[in-house]
C-alpha cells in the first residue's frame, strides 16, 4: 500500500506525526488524522501520477460511496493561510486554495488493480476529496475495497511503546521486563501462492 498525505500546515505537528499517522491508518484502515493532517493509505504501492479532484461543500453531500472502491472521512482544521496540501512520497506536493475553516473531509478512490504492486506506477487510479463545514456529526465508517480473489487486508496492530507490554504471565508488573517483537505482515498478493490472479498477457 501507498500513502498520501493531506495538509492544512503543520508547523505544531510533532516531527514523526506522518509516521504516528501511517501507524494509525495501518492499524485502521484505511486512513488516520490528527486535524491538521489526514494520512490516506492507498491500495497500489506505486502511483507515480494521480488524478485528484477537489470539492468544497455548503453541508455534507450526497452520498456517491456505490460509486467508489474506497472512502474514509476525517477532520481537517484549515489556518488563516487558506492552503490544502497534497502530497506522497513520490511526487512533488501540490497546493490546494481553501477557506480557513474546520471541515469534514471525505477522500475516495476507485480504479484500482491490486493490492501491492499495480503492475506499473501509473495504474490510472483515480481520487476526489470533498470538504465541508465540521458539523459535529460522527464520520461514517470507512469502505475499503474488496479485491476479487483476495479480499480485504487486515488491519495492522499498532506497535506497543516501550514499557506498555502486558506482564508475562505468572509474573509482578513490578519485577517483570519484557521485549516487543514487531511483526512484518505484508498486505500485498503473493502471485507464487495465488496464480490465479496474476496478469495473462
Amino acid at each position: 500500500m501507498w500513502c498520501n498525505n493531506i495538509e492544512t500546515g503543520c508547523n505544531g505537528c510533532a516531527p514523526n506525526a506522518d509516521l504516528v499517522l501511517l501507524e494509525r491508518a495501518q492499524a485502521d484502515q484505511p486512513s488516520a488524522g490528527n486535524g491538521a493532517m489526514l494520512l490516506v493509505l492507498c491500495p497500489h504501492q506505486n502511483n507515480f501520477q494521480m488524478s485528484v479532484t477537489v470539492q468544497g461543500w455548503q453541508s455534507r453531500p450526497p452520498a456517491d460511496r456505490d460509486q467508489w472502491q474506497q472512502v474514509s472521512e476525517g477532520r481537517l482544521e484549515v489556518d488563516g493561510r487558506g492552503v490544502l496540501t497534497l502530497s506522497s512520497p513520490t511526487t512533488e506536493p501540490v497546493d490546494v486554495t481553501v477557506p480557513a475553516g474546520r471541515y469534514t473531509v471525505e477522500i475516495s478512490g476507485r480504479g484500482f488493480v491490486n493490492y501491492g504492486w499495480p503492475g506499473s506506477t501509473t495504474p490510472g487510479d483515480v481520487w476526489r476529496i470533498r470538504l465541508w463545514p465540521y458539523d459535529g456529526i460522527t464520520k461514517s465508517a470507512a469502505q475499503m475495497w474488496d479485491m476479487p480473489g483476495f479480499g480485504v487486508p487486515e488491519n495492522t496492530p499498532a506497535p506497543v511503546p516501550a514499557g506498555e507490554e502486558e506482564p508475562a504471565h505468572g509474573s509482578s508488573s513490578a519485577t517483570c521486563t519484557t521485549t516487543a517483537t514487531a511483526t512484518t505482515r505484508t498486505t500485498a498478493i503473493d502471485f507464487a501462492a495465488h496464480p490465479e490472479l496474476q496478469r495473462r498477457s
